[in-house]
């Protein structure tokens, strides 16, 4: 005599059928098998998840707040890209994005991607950066968020990729994009495209800019022609700007999912802006040094500015990027010049680059007595992140706080009231250790020395 199955248990059988079904999915199939209402079948479903005999994405949902429902021998690892893709986009631009990035994307990246809101007082209707975060887990797409140097990565869990530890030499790719994007927004502002110092750039930890509800890179202004608005009061001419919001992508290949999170978020800004009666109107600018062929298509398609590394600094500007992120030459000395003489003869003296060539350059020396030299350092103090740009570490292991100043810079100033705060940080973690500073001039000479 044939087993009469229970209605839970024709959930199951439903699944081993068909495989993984979105709850209106199975739903309607258990409409059909049993002749029963959606509201019953529903029923039905909930309590085989309690029990265990099927299983859920829960708390993850799809479409419209459905659930993802699975068996224990279904490789969910398989199907989630797909269901990602049809449902859930912008979590599905995070995937691919980590897919093609070798597992570990910034924290920050993670959220522009998908587009998520910060406050979703600006955008009720969208997914906030912490339920990204959450649902990022719960599908077990990362494993959970780690952190270097005060820098927050998110790692696809291991069963999409071997994990690999993060060190300086994963967060300098990071610094050295921040430095390629200050010197960029100079290049803008020189163009008059972007009003001058009203830029918000993001900082030193890889935090982006928080900015009406959305993470960018950069947010600026403008008043180029046709890009301002005029108001007259009182006979006085009133210029109000409009936005400009800057994608900067120089550390690696820029992709078809980086795009998506732009736009999304652009389009999103946009239609909000419409009700505004001023200020309305949005230049979107991405900057780039490698771009496949989706991405570029794409970014022509939706109307963005886009400027290669190339375009404003010149042919050499990747073989800048890797040799500042990777500063190893046979003749390394040559190699800063060469570097510094090409910055200078394209306009760009004291610039942030020049002043990275000059660190790497004026380190050398020290390095080759056995020195150590650190850049792009981040210390925790009374809840405040304090920045430390370059030390060098002696043979006695004595650390120096080193910076290089121009002539009309007050050399007093930073002895006197900068330095003693830096100590102060220092000291709280390394208390045993002595903490002095170098101070060079422009050409390498040194100014002055704590001995």
């Amino acid at each position: 005599m044939e087993k009469k199955l229970s209605p839970e248990e024709h959930c199951k059988l439903i699944l081993e059928e068909n495989g993984p079904l979105l709850g209106s999915e199975l739903n309607e199939q258990l409409q059909n098998k049993l002749q029963v209402s959606a509201v019953y079948a529903r029923k039905i479903i909930q309590r085989a998840n309690a029990k265990g005999i099927i299983l859920s994405t829960k708390p993850v949902s799809f479409r419209h707040g459905q659930f993802l429902y699975y068996l224990k021998h279904h490789n969910i690892s398989n199907i989630l890209p797909n269901f990602l893709k049809q449902h859930r986009k912008g979590l599905n631009r995070v995937f691919s994005s980590l897919l093609h990035n070798k597992g570990e994307i910034l924290q920050d990246e993670a959220y522009k991607i998908a587009a998520s809101v910060t406050n979703n007082n600006f955008f009720p209707k969208n997914e906030t950066t912490d339920k990204t975060l959450r649902d990022l887990k719960e599908l077990t797409i990362i494993d959970n968020v780690e952190t270097y140097n005060h820098i927050s990565f998110i790692k696809a869990s291991k069963r999409f990729f071997g994990q690999k530890e993060i060190n300086f030499g994963s967060i300098r790719r990071h610094m050295i994009n921040r430095i390629f994007t200050l010197d960029a927004i100079r290049w803008l502002e020189q163009t008059n495209l972007l009003a001058w110092n009203q830029s918000q750039v993001f900082n030193t930890n890889q935090r982006r800019v928080d900015f009406n509800g959305h993470l960018w890179d950069v947010v600026g202004f403008t008043y180029l022609y046709g890009h301002y608005e005029a108001k007259f009061e009182s006979n006085q001419l009133t210029k109000i700007p409009s936005f400009v919001f800057i994608e900067s992508i120089f550390h690696r290949q820029t992709y078809l999912e980086d795009i998506e999170g732009f736009v999304s978020r652009i389009e999103m800004q946009s239609a909000r802006l419409k009700n505004n009666t001023t200020g309305s109107r949005i230049t979107p600018i991405l900057f780039y040094s490698f771009m496949d062929k989706e991405a570029f298509d794409y970014s022509k398609t939706k109307g963005l500015m886009m400027i290669n590394s190339r375009g404003w600094l010149g042919e050499y500007a990747q073989e800048l990027f890797e040799f500042l992120a990777n500063p190893t030459d046979n003749d390394l000395l040559t190699k800063c010049d060469y570097y510094l003489q090409l910055l200078h003869d394209r306009g760009f003296y004291q610039s942030h680059l020049m002043y990275e060539l000059m660190k790497i350059k004026y380190a050398q020396h020290f390095i080759l007595q056995g020195w150590k030299n650190r850049r792009h350092v981040h210390y925790e103090f009374n809840n405040e992140l304090y920045y430390f740009d370059w030390l060098m570490y002696d043979t006695n292991n004595t650390a120096y706080l080193c910076l290089i100043l121009s002539k009309d810079e007050n050399i007093n100033h930073f002895i006197n009231n900068e330095f003693p705060t830096f100590k102060s940080v220092y000291k709280y973690y390394n208390n045993e250790q002595e903490f002095k500073w170098i101070i060079f001039d422009q050409d390498g000479n040194i100014l002055k020395q704590k001995s």
